[in-house]
Parts: structure tokens; sequence; C-alpha cells
């Protein structure tokens, strides 16, 4: 359902890393209580990546690569520009057409910038 409708590639680690957060019974499953939590965890989540994305250049509602690079050097910790360059271009040749951007070649929008925290292609993960 994640990865098929909305989109959100999660590993089986970062699953199962979720379930244990959040099942709080231990029972293997997550009841309406503990479900409800985990949705408000993720609200809270979005707003801090909103927060993250406007911050590193998209309040016009685009990303581009130099603004990624940005976001690499500061809080995925990149080595250096080159390799964060590097890393930017290829997240956003991924995810560049996840939404609409202004120059999908070289930008992403929210969606895309989302997508691509969330993914496997992100080093940092």
């Amino acid at each position: 359902f994640l990865e098929d409708v909305l989109h959100i590639d999660l590993t089986t680690n970062t699953m199962n890393q979720i379930m244990k957060e959040h099942d709080v019974s231990k029972d293997g499953k997550l009841d309406y209580k503990e479900f409800v939590q985990g949705i408000h965890k993720f609200q809270k989540d979005m707003d801090f990546l909103n927060t993250l994305f406007t911050t590193y250049g998209g309040v016009d509602g685009v990303m581009f690569e130099s603004d990624l690079a940005d976001f690499l050097m500061a809080e995925q910790g990149a080595k250096n520009r080159v390799e964060a360059e590097a890393e930017a271009k290829t997240a956003i040749q991924e995810f560049s057409m996840m939404g609409t951007a202004a120059d999908p070649k070289r930008s992403f929008t929210m969606y895309g910038f989302f997508s691509y925290l969330l993914s496997i292609s992100n080093s940092a993960m």
C-alpha cells in the first residue's frame, strides 16, 4: 500500500522499526489507538520536512540541485561539495517527475524531496 498507492518506498528494516515504535502493546499489530498516535507523529514529521524543504530553497515550491546540495552538506553529512552536488544531481534525476517542477531536469517539488528522503536512494538512510 505505501509503495503502490502513496509512493513511499521504505526498507523492511525501516518498516519493522516503525512497527516496533508504534506497537505499544507488542502484539505485532497496530490497534486503532496505536495507529492514531502514529499518524500524529507522522504529521509532526511532515511539518518538520516541510520546514526543511522551505529552509533549503523550496519557498517557491521548487528545490534546485544547488539547494539540495546545501541540504546534503548541512543536514546529512555529505563529505564535500563535489559529493553533495553529485548526489543532488542523481536524486533530482530520479525523483524530479514526482509532482511538477519548473525545470524537471534540475529541480524537484516537495513531493520529490519527501520521496527522496524516504527512499533507499537516500544515502543517509
